[in-house]
């Protein structure tokens, strides 16, 4: 790989193609049968999630599929887990973490990780952070309330 002194210059480029293809996701979940509306989806860099309005999370790998890479294996539920979304409402964020992924709702902040949904506590979060990048913190979930901060380890403890 080569370098040019205008490198980091200023250049007018258009995006031509920002998607290769459009799939609905209601489609994409509904195969496996039930009625599924989603209400809220996020991913990783190598999986898809998609939670729906009866509470039911399914999921959808990045990568190679068929030869083509970059494209999404079917969704699958996540289990037979559910989230009380009456109660709870939509999701305000998603992260993931060490094998799971971390749900905060409005009150309350969810792990989900082999199969079964931990709630770190019933508080209103100011902030949630997850280390996915470091060395150190990989595994770590730290929820930040009005006076505490709260560092939950989710390595191999479910």
């Amino acid at each position: 790989m080569t370098f040019r002194a205008d490198d980091g210059g200023f250049q007018n480029r258009k995006i031509s193609q920002v998607a290769i293809e459009t799939k609905s996701w209601t489609q994409q979940i509904s195969r496996g049968g039930g009625n599924h509306t989603p209400i809220f989806a996020f991913n990783s860099l190598t999986v898809s999630f998609i939670l729906t309005q009866n509470g039911h999370v399914f999921f959808s790998m990045i990568g190679k599929d068929n030869g083509k890479t970059g494209e999404l294996t079917g969704y699958r539920p996540l289990g037979d887990i559910a989230f009380d979304v009456k109660k709870l409402g939509s999701p305000l964020s998603a992260h993931t973490v060490g094998g799971g992924t971390v749900y905060e709702f409005f009150n309350e902040v969810f792990l989900v990780k082999s199969g079964h949904i931990q709630s770190f506590g019933e508080v209103e979060c100011k902030q949630i952070r997850t280390f996915a990048s470091s060395k150190w913190y990989k595994n770590v979930v730290m929820t930040m309330t009005e006076g505490f901060c709260d560092i939950h380890s989710v390595h191999p403890y479910l």
